[in-house]
């Protein structure tokens, strides 16, 4: 009797931790994200524009607005790593100057693997050189 309920509890112990770095992905897709801010190479950069930048992470395809252009591309999500692919891509719009140093320094670092946080707003992605802050 002892072993059935020893194992239950390290059964239930080992579930429970696996769940918790699911919980990371738990409402992250198929919603609508506004770009509070991101740290790009130790940068802080928040942009305040009527129309904020934005994205949406759905069915393996990412779109959103970087404050001048549109942008997109294809993702994937395994626990709490999202890989971006290397095939993504934007417009190419010239802009408000402003707009454009955000644009530059999110859609330059925004490649390869991030660590996918939630936090009490929303949700961090986190790469070596980029930080993301969506709502």
């Amino acid at each position: 009797m002892k072993k059935i309920v020893l194992a239950s509890l390290l059964a239930g112990f080992l579930l429970g931790c696996g769940s918790n770095t699911q919980d990371q992905a738990l409402g992250f897709e198929d919603k609508d994200f506004t770009i509070i801010k991101i740290v790009s190479l130790g940068n802080e950069l928040e942009y305040k524009a009527q129309e904020r930048p934005n994205i949406n992470f759905s069915k393996g395809k990412f779109n959103g607005f970087a404050g001048c252009n549109r942008f997109f591309g294809e993702f994937s999500l395994d626990k709490n790593k999202l890989s971006i692919a290397e095939n993504s891509g934007s417009t190419k719009m010239l802009c408000d100057p402003e707009a454009m140093i955000f644009e530059d320094a999110l859609l330059a670092s925004f490649k390869g693997d991030f660590e996918l946080k939630k936090n009490e707003n929303g949700f961090v992605l986190e790469s070596p050189a980029l930080q993301i802050h969506l709502q």
